[in-house]
């Protein structure tokens, strides 16, 4: 699992109510970054779900310099949600992990 690549993982419940509230309030279209705040790694995300399941993780940590990928990924992935709050909506804070792995 990647440690120096950072996103904002979120909810599927969270994005659902976002993706209803735009349809609901009749939101102009567009693209809208439906994300919970925050960011973290998918090793941290990985390392959570392990523990939210009881059991030991057994996680590689690796680098995206460590490894060939098809194509170039930026390392920091997170997104902005501003759009989404300037329509009505702003995500719940918080994580169905636990927000230990999350900043």
């Amino acid at each position: 699992m990647f440690t120096d690549r950072v996103g904002s993982p979120s909810h599927v419940g969270d994005v659902a109510a976002a993706t209803r509230h735009l349809l609901d309030s009749g939101a102009a279209p567009g693209l809208y970054h439906c994300l919970n705040p925050g960011h973290t790694t998918g090793h941290d995300v990985a390392g959570a779900a392990a523990e939210a399941l009881g059991v030991t993780p057994r996680l590689l940590p690796v680098t995206t310099a460590e490894v060939s990928l098809p194509a170039a990924r930026p390392q920091y992935c997170a997104l902005d949600t501003s759009k989404l709050a300037a329509a009505g909506y702003t995500m719940p804070a918080g994580y169905p992990l636990g927000d230990t792995a999350f900043t």
